[in-house]
C-alpha cells in the first residue's frame, strides 16, 4: 500500500538502509556466477570479451599501453599532483585492479586476487599520506574517472575473495572517503557527464563504505542531473535546468538552475530545436560530439546499474529518457546497421556533427543499458540489439576513463 501510495503522489521511494548488498556496485554475486559458468561454457559475447580481459592493453597499438592481466603488472603507485602528474597511473592501476579482480573470480586463480590487492594497498598508503584539498574544483573529472573503478575492485576481493585483510579493505575505504569525496562528492556545473561521473564515484564510495549519508547525497545529485541531461518532449519547450554544483576550473559551458534560455542553448552546444517526440532522447552533449554522448551516458547507466543491486529502481525513474537516449544516439553511429542508420537530422546541430570525436569511440557504452531494459526487461531496444549483435563483431570492449569490460560483465543475455 505504501509503495502504491508513493507512485501515486510522485515521491520516491526509501532508500535502503545499510549494510547494502555486497558485491553489489556494478555486478552482484549472482553476475559474477553467472559471468564465470558462459565463460566456462564458452557463451558469446561474454567468452570472446574474457579472452580480450586476459590480453587487451589499455591502447590498442602494439608499443604502446599496459597489459593490465598479466600478474607481473607493475603498480604506477604516486602522488596525485596539481599540474596532472599521477592521474593517468591513478586511473590505469584502476583498470588493472578491476580487471585482475574480475579474473580472479572468473579463473578462481589466486594470482590474480594477490595483484589486485597489491594495487589496493598501494594506492591506499600513496594517497593516505597526501593532502588532496587542493583538488577540489579542480581535478574533479580526473579523480571521477579512477574512483568510479577502484570500488568496484575493492568491492570483489573484499566481499568475494575473502582474504584480504579486513583492516586493510577498511583503511581503502577510509582513504576513499577522506582524501577522494571530498574532491566528488559537489559535482561540477559544466557538461553532464562531469557532474555524472563525479556522483558515480561519490555512490560507490558510499555503497563500499555502507555509508547511508553519503549514498543518499551521490544519489541526490544523480537524480538531479540525469533530467536535465537527456530531454525528452515531455520537458516542453526547453531542457530541464541542471542542480546547482560547483564551477570546476577550466570547464564550460555552465548551467545552474537560474540558467536563461540563451544560456541554455549555450549550453546545449547550440541546440535550440526542441518540443517534439522527433527530439526524444537528445542529450546535452549530442552537439558537441558522440564520444562525450558516450561517456556521460555510461556513468549514467553505471550508476542506475549498481542502484539496481541495491534495490534502488534509477532505471525506472528515468526509462523514457534513458531507452530514448540509447535508441536515438547509436542510429547516428557508421557501424550500426545499415537499416537502422540515419543521417545527421536537420534539427539537430545544424545538420551534422561538428565536434573533435563525431563516431563512436566504444559502443559497449550501451551493452548495460541493453542488458537491464532489453535482457532483464523484455523491452525492445531494436536500434541497440542491431548496433551490437550486426557489424560489431567481436562486440569491443576494453577500459577507457571510468568504462571497463561491459561486454564481459554485461553482455550476455541472461535476465540476472
Amino acid at each position: 500500500m505504501l509503495q502504491l501510495l508513493l507512485l501515486c503522489v510522485g515521491a520516491t521511494p526509501p532508500l535502503p538502509s545499510p549494510p547494502y548488498v555486497h558485491p553489489g556496485i556494478i555486478v552482484s554475486k549472482p553476475m559474477l556466477d553467472q559471468i564465470r559458468a558462459d565463460v566456462q561454457a564458452k557463451v558469446q559475447p561474454t567468452y570472446a570479451a574474457y579472452l580480450s580481459a586476459n590480453v587487451t592493453r589499455v591502447a590498442k597499438t602494439a608499443t604502446y599501453g599496459l597489459w593490465l592481466a598479466d600478474p607481473a603488472y607493475k603498480p604506477q603507485c604516486q602522488p596525485l599532483l596539481a599540474n596532472g602528474s599521477g592521474w593517468v597511473p591513478f586511473k590505469e592501476d584502476a583498470f588493472a585492479a578491476y580487471t585482475h579482480a574480475l579474473l580472479w573470480y572468473i579463473e578462481q586463480d589466486e594470482k590474480h586476487a594477490l595483484k589486485a590487492i597489491e594495487l589496493l594497498d598501494g594506492w591506499e598508503k600513496s594517497l593516505s599520506a597526501q593532502n588532496t584539498t587542493p583538488f577540489i574544483n579542480v581535478w574533479g573529472l580526473q579523480a571521477g574517472w579512477g574512483t568510479a573503478v577502484w570500488p568496484r575492485a575493492a568491492e570483489i576481493i573484499r566481499h568475494a575473495y575473502g582474504k584480504w585483510p579486513e583492516k586493510n579493505a577498511a583503511a581503502f575505504g577510509k582513504m576513499m572517503e577522506e582524501k577522494l569525496l571530498p574532491v566528488v562528492e559537489q559535482g561540477s556545473n559544466s557538461n553532464g557527464n562531469l557532474g555524472l561521473v563525479m556522483a558515480e564515484a561519490s555512490f560507490h564510495i558510499g555503497i563500499y563504505n555502507d555509508n547511508a549519508t553519503t549514498v543518499n547525497t551521490a544519489l541526490g545529485l544523480w537524480r538531479g542531473i540525469a533530467p536535465s541531461y537527456l530531454y525528452v518532449s515531455s520537458d516542453g519547450a526547453s531542457p530541464k535546468r541542471p542542480p546547482l554544483q560547483p564551477h570546476m576550473a577550466g570547464t564550460g559551458p555552465v548551467c545552474d538552475p537560474s540558467c536563461t534560455d540563451k544560456q541554455m542553448v549555450d549550453y546545449w552546444h547550440g541546440q535550440k530545436i526542441f518540443g517534439t517526440a522527433e527530439q526524444d532522447g537528445i542529450c546535452q552533449e549530442s552537439c558537441r560530439d558522440l564520444s562525450h554522448v558516450e561517456l556521460g551516458y555510461a556513468t549514467l547507466t553505471n550508476t542506475a546499474e549498481t542502484a539496481y543491486h541495491q534495490g534502488i529502481d534509477l532505471y525506472g525513474e528515468n526509462k523514457e529518457r534513458i531507452i530514448a537516449g540509447a535508441e536515438f544516439h547509436v542510429t547516428l553511429y557508421v557501424n550500426e546497421p545499415a537499416a537502422f542508420q540515419q543521417k545527421w537530422p536537420k534539427w539537430l546541430c545544424g545538420g551534422k556533427c561538428s565536434g573533435e570525436h563525431c563516431h563512436p569511440a566504444n559502443a559497449s557504452t550501451f551493452e548495460m543499458v541493453h542488458h537491464h531494459f532489453s535482457d532483464r526487461l523484455g523491452i525492445a531496444m531494436p536500434n541497440v540489439t542491431a548496433l551490437l549483435t550486426g557489424k560489431m563483431t567481436p562486440r569491443p570492449t576494453s577500459c577507457w576513463d571510468h568504462m571497463c569490460w561491459e561486454t564481459l560483465t554485461h553482455g550476455g543475455s541472461h535476465k540476472v
